[in-house]
């Protein structure tokens, strides 16, 4: 049942839709009024209640990423994953014109850090070869970029990767942080000192969290040996196997 709208209503929604609709609002930046007022207090309520001791599976599994720096971990990949892979091989076959449209340089040094990305291979200043390849980075700042450039007048993209943008991405990368702090609450319990979970959770903390999408060049379909430089990496699926990991 909904209730009638009242005067100092921005949002009425079915109950069973509306934290989860308000909480994804809030993230992009767009509530106002007692709509975010009400948002802030369920983001309050989940924060305090969600957090709940790391189970014995969780514990094991943390032991084993210390000691062996990777670990095996469940995740929703079938059901989140397709929507995501679908939307990011239909956007890298556009035109470089309009892939440009979605590119953010967040920290004014010269090369975008948000949005699309694209790498030609070349050596960087540091010496270390680059692989050719397009990527995508998607948090929640991204979106507040694109409708803070519309606000100025810069012209925004179609809407034909609106779902994609605003619901498949936000969803992954949602539960891709939902695990992480899991992971780093159990990480506590086995290596205490170090409130791994408390420095990922701090304020603007999910601007820090970045969902990668990659797709390497079709000559060489792979990419190089690197480092992550993150504190923790979820690599979740792959389109070609031979993914290979060292100490």
């Amino acid at each position: 049942k909904v209730r009638s709208p009242k005067p100092q209503d921005d949002i009425i929604l079915l109950p069973s839709y509306k934290d989860a609709v308000l909480m994804e609002m809030l993230n992009l930046g767009c509530l106002a009024g007692q709509a975010l007022q009400d948002a802030e207090r369920i983001k309050k309520e989940k924060h305090m209640t969600t957090r709940t001791a790391p189970s014995k599976d969780m514990l094991t599994r943390a032991q084993q990423l210390l000691e062996r720096g990777k670990v095996v971990i469940p995740f929703p990949t079938q059901t989140l994953v397709p929507p995501v892979v679908d939307g990011w091989q239909k956007f890298w076959e556009e035109s470089e014109d309009y892939k440009q449209l979605f590119t953010v340089d967040f920290e004014k040094q010269g090369d975008p850090d948000d949005g699309y990305i694209a790498k030609d291979g070349r050596l960087r200043d540091d010496g270390i070869y680059d692989d050719r390849k397009q990527i995508f980075h998607y948090r929640p700042r991204l979106i507040k970029e694109l409708r803070t450039r519309a606000m100025r007048g810069v012209p925004l993209p179609d809407t034909r990767y609106n779902e994609w943008l605003l619901l498949h991405c936000p969803s992954l990368y949602s539960e891709c942080v939902v695990t992480i702090k899991r992971y780093a609450d159990a990480l506590d319990a086995v290596c205490p000192g170090f409130s791994f979970y408390d420095r990922i959770s701090v304020a603007h903390a999910d601007d820090t969290h970045v969902l990668r999408l990659l797709a390497y060049d079709k000559d060489s379909a792979r990419g190089k040996g690197h480092k992550d430089k993150n504190f923790l990496t979820i690599h979740i699926a792959e389109s070609h196997p031979g993914l290979r990991t060292g100490d």
